[in-house]
């Protein structure tokens, strides 16, 4: 069973990419302009500890993830991840929407 420990927006960047880490040391970078529901990087870091802090850099093209023994991992993501083209804040606008079309439209149990 995954068991996310972090999950962290690059709102310095764009908000349509961000990341999550689990317990086993997997790391995940999604894009939801490209897919609401695989990632669109996802790699294992070289230990089995549980990565447990994220943070992105300043400029918002490097992520800085940390473990539960200390180690600092950085990952430095490619131009094309890091820095929305202007079509992308409307791609973001347009799946939003639909994502809220889709939660409204779910039936709730009683």
């Amino acid at each position: 069973m995954l068991m996310i420990t972090c999950l962290t927006l690059n709102g310095r960047r764009f908000i349509a990419v961000f990341a999550s880490v689990d317990a086993m040391g997997k790391v995940d970078i999604w894009n939801i302009n490209t897919d609401t529901e695989v990632p669109v990087v996802s790699l294992q870091t070289n230990t089995r500890t549980a990565l447990n802090r994220m943070q992105w850099s300043t400029n918002g093209k490097e992520l800085h993830i940390g473990d539960c023994d200390g180690k600092v991992y950085i990952y430095e993501l490619k131009e094309k991840l890091a820095v929305p083209h202007n079509e992308e804040w409307k791609r973001l606008n347009d799946t939003l929407n639909e994502m809220q079309q889709r939660v409204t439209e779910v039936p709730l149990a009683v």
